[in-house]
């Protein structure tokens, strides 16, 4: 299952220069209003015992085309800032002149009028200075840079991605990690995610300089190395010693297969040596998978399970809404059940998934511990669409065991006496971008394959004869 896990600890970050490092991460969104009307939103992460945060942001505005634009000021919104350290209540973080670790989270905003067409308009920002506890890094380069690019030919009128979980995970040595920044496009258009070198400057030589054994794409130390996906944005990785990184993603749209827009985030990764429990989410239904096939005009119910190894500790279930029209509930109690419901119509049956995430947070101190789920849901416009319900069904009948984890040389797969040749199961073992890599009829109960030539994280699915996900498991392979 793919588990995006924001483990959040006591920090108590011991800074030098602590009077000009304040800069944790930032990303510019837009929103097109029409006729090349853009409001701008100028996301800013604050590490508060760091210096103030800047009251207004200016944004550079360049092309390729010829136009010139004067320097566009941002100012607050009138919520600035939001402080988003999950303190317990009644515990005082560094915003607030306490010990515990602070980030505020700040958003500058503008409404700009392009005098013209152009491929390429470019907002970027300059911010001083990265936080200087950054481990990974030379500090002779730690200006933040953040830029996003509009391409406004043809009458395009777009919105970018925005971004749904923010952007400080804290990571912990020795345990498998995967993060999400969970980029929505509320237009559709399709997207794809890119590492590349944070930016300090406008050219593009003007990136941070890592230490040796350290680079954009391997911004931290890993086994197996850190990896993205490059259609969802899943990071993974199993962090070897502690440590703080940049880390900068570049999430590019498009629309009938033109690039339309562009938006970096540059952030942090926190590695931590970590004793905490985190809180638990299940896959679909009560299963492992985080994958499911759903009908088109049927009203379909999944749920989703929070767990929570720490008996003392309450959970409760978020998601991030970003399937339209579908509704949530919550059970509450000890341990808290989401449930969502969609109805599909013929016209979402799209070739990508609807991606969401789901969070389970609890109740413990001095810090709540949070998880963080992706899912997706495939629409099927078919008349042989089986219903989310009798789906589940067949997923309680079927046992899966794969072992050892991690795996190394060989990997066994053991199947109760339902997965066999005359049902039609099928087994693939398909890489983070989705590639196959292995794929068999199920014969066997129990039986190996040799992955010698493989390393890295990798996900075996089983599929029924009509092709449907009964399940989807994430593995290691050293």
């Amino acid at each position: 299952m793919k588990k995006f896990m924001l483990f959040v600890l006591l920090v108590i970050y011991q800074i030098p220069n602590a009077n000009a490092s304040h800069a944790i991460g930032g990303e510019i969104t837009y929103k097109c209003l029409g006729t090349n009307q853009y409001q701008l939103q100028f996301k800013f992460y604050r590490d508060c015992f760091g210096i103030p945060a800047p009251q207004t942001m200016d944004i550079e505005i360049t092309n390729s085309c010829g136009f010139t634009v004067p320097l566009m000021i941002l100012t607050p919104t009138p919520t600035s800032p939001t402080q988003i350290s999950p303190v317990c209540a009644g515990l005082i973080n560094t915003c607030n002149g306490g010990v515990y670790t602070g980030i505020e989270e700040w958003v500058y905003s503008g409404t700009i009028v392009l005098p013209g067409e152009c491929s390429d308009w470019t907002f970027a920002h300059s911010e001083s200075a990265r936080n200087a506890s950054i481990t990974t890094t030379s500090f002779s380069t730690g200006n933040l840079y953040i830029y996003s690019v509009i391409n406004n030919t043809n009458g395009i009128c777009d919105d970018s991605p925005t971004f749904e979980n923010k952007p400080i995970p804290f990571i912990c040595v020795g345990q498998l990690f995967c993060f999400n920044n969970g980029a929505y496009d509320v237009q559709g258009d399709s997207m794809s995610y890119q590492l590349i070198p944070p930016r300090t400057g406008p050219n593009l030589a003007d990136t941070v300089t890592y230490l040796s054994g350290y680079s954009s794409l391997y911004p931290l130390l890993s086994s197996p190395p850190l990896s993205l996906n490059n259609l969802t944005g899943e990071i993974c990785m199993v962090a070897q010693q502690a440590d703080v990184t940049p880390i900068a993603i570049l999430v590019s749209s498009y629309r009938n297969g033109v690039l339309i827009g562009q938006i970096e985030r540059d952030m942090q990764f926190i590695v931590l040596t970590c004793s905490n429990n985190l809180p638990g989410l299940s896959g679909f239904n009560g299963t492992s998978s985080d994958s499911i096939t759903v009908c088109a005009n049927q009203l379909n119910c999944v749920f989703f399970i929070s767990t929570d190894a720490d008996a003392a500790d309450s959970t409760m279930t978020l998601w991030d809404n970003s399937i339209p029209n579908a509704t949530s509930s919550n059970s509450s109690g000890k341990r808290d059940t989401l449930t969502i419901c969609w109805t599909p119509s013929n016209a979402e049956a799209l070739q990508n998934p609807f991606t969401f995430t789901v969070k389970a947070i609890d109740n413990s101190c001095p810090y709540n511990a949070t998880t963080i789920n992706t899912y997706q849901m495939y629409v099927d416009t078919s008349p042989t669409c089986i219903p989310t319900a009798i789906q589940q069904t067949i997923q309680e009948n079927q046992e899966l065991k794969i072992y050892p984890q991690p795996a190394t040389g060989t990997i066994y797969f053991s199947f109760d006496d339902k997965l066999n040749s005359q049902a039609g199961y099928s087994l693939l073992i398909n890489d983070l971008q989705g590639r196959s890599v292995f794929q068999a009829p199920i014969s066997q109960q129990i039986f190996s394959i040799d992955v010698h030539n493989l390393k890295g994280i990798y996900f075996v699915i089983i599929h029924d004869k009509n092709g449907y996900f009964i399940k989807r498991e994430k593995i290691i392979i050293n």
